[in-house]
């Protein structure tokens, strides 16, 4: 019976060889109280070692649970690096992480057997962050066109087209009008603002405000300190 000074509870651990055909460990269930000494006895081969490497993960389960100061051990976990742009990810309004790409990224998780862990991560960062293993991966409306080379991708599952917005009360209706006037806001990192950067010489006079965020972008624009909003179709609606 676990109690609240216990340190390690084991259920119902397995581990098999052979797809099942050698059962070392077949449903151990033990608790393990903090200053308890145990000792594991039993003839050679009956799985005493490798209950002890299961304990620490050196051997990795078949089935069971291992759960070490309240935390299942057992279950693999995905950092997956987001940045906050609704309707694809957001935090609602009871703290949890929702939206298509966090609701599309949680059972994908279910069904390869990982624990999705949501980490919100600066998207100009996003690259570095892979690289020192902040994360994992990134799960966050990310456009594949042009980045081909840049990552390892998986299959596309949702089609999203880029556009810009203006205030209806502007003078300047059509994107080639934008001008040294009040510019347009982007999320920083974002493909919009990659795409605009590699026409600049197009339109010298078209000023790009980079924000930290969608939502930073967004109130820019909504406050008249930009004439235009650029971003995804699905965002801007």
């Amino acid at each position: 019976m676990a109690t609240s000074d216990s340190l390690i509870q084991v259920k119902n651990l397995k581990k098999h060889y052979h797809r099942g055909a050698i059962k070392a460990l077949d449903g151990v269930t033990a608790d393990i109280n903090k200053g308890d000494v145990m000792v594991v006895i039993g003839p050679s081969g009956s799985g005493k070692s490798t209950f002890l490497r299961s304990l620490n993960l050196l051997e990795e389960p078949t089935d069971g649970e291992i759960i070490f100061n309240g935390v299942d051990i057992t279950k693999k976990k995905l950092e997956i690096g987001v940045d906050t742009l609704r309707p694809f990810f957001y935090i609602d309004e009871n703290g949890n992480c929702a939206g298509i790409d966090a609701e599309i990224a949680a059972e994908a998780c279910r069904r390869a057997g990982y624990q999705p862990d949501f980490i919100q991560i600066s998207w100009t960062d996003r690259d570095e962050d892979l690289q020192n293993g902040t994360v994992d991966c990134l799960w966050s409306a990310f456009i594949k066109n042009g980045r081909e080379d840049d990552y390892r991708w998986t299959d596309a599952y949702l089609q999203s087209d880029l556009r810009a917005i203006v205030d209806v009360k502007s003078p300047d209706q059509d994107l080639n009008e934008l001008n040294a006037g009040p510019g347009m806001a982007v999320r920083a990192g974002s493909k919009i603002e990659e795409l605009l950067l590699s026409r600049a010489d197009s339109r010298p006079t078209l000023h790009i405000y980079a924000c930290g965020t969608f939502e930073m972008a967004e109130t820019a624009f909504v406050k008249g300190y930009t004439g235009a909003l650029g971003g995804h179709e699905a965002v801007l609606q």
